[in-house]
């Protein structure tokens, strides 16, 4: 977990522009899901447990805020957009890819975006 989900000054400083603890935590961790495992959290995907008291740690929050995050669709995907953005990041559908069981919130939703480099996008 802290090899993939330990914040930087960058990030940091990217996540403290966001308004509010539950905004702040939930652009974390959706920065965080971006790099790894390389998509986005879904709509009222609880990311697990451990992962939000971890980031929320770094952030001086409580884990608990996570849940009042995003309360209009709108706030997450343009943080979405914000993030994939300063990531340099592409979207493409595709198969997920992860840990076992890593699919098993996601049944019945649309195929997530997987994202990387291809060298096509612009």
């Amino acid at each position: 977990m802290v090899r993939h989900y330990t914040l930087s000054s960058e990030d940091l400083a990217l996540i403290n522009r966001r308004r509010g603890d539950p905004n702040r935590l939930g652009f974390a961790l959706m920065l965080c899901y971006l790099r790894f495992p390389g998509r986005v959290l879904q709509q009222d995907e609880q990311p697990p447990a451990a992962l939000c008291a971890f980031v929320a740690e770094q952030l001086g929050l409580d884990a608990a805020h996570f849940s009042d995050y995003a309360e209009r669709d709108q706030t997450r995907r343009e943080h979405v957009l914000e993030i994939e953005t300063a990531l340099g990041l592409c979207p493409r559908r595709g198969k997920a890819i992860g840990p076992p069981g890593f699919g098993s919130s996601l049944k019945g939703r649309h195929p997530p975006k997987i994202y990387g480099p291809p060298p096509d996008c612009k």
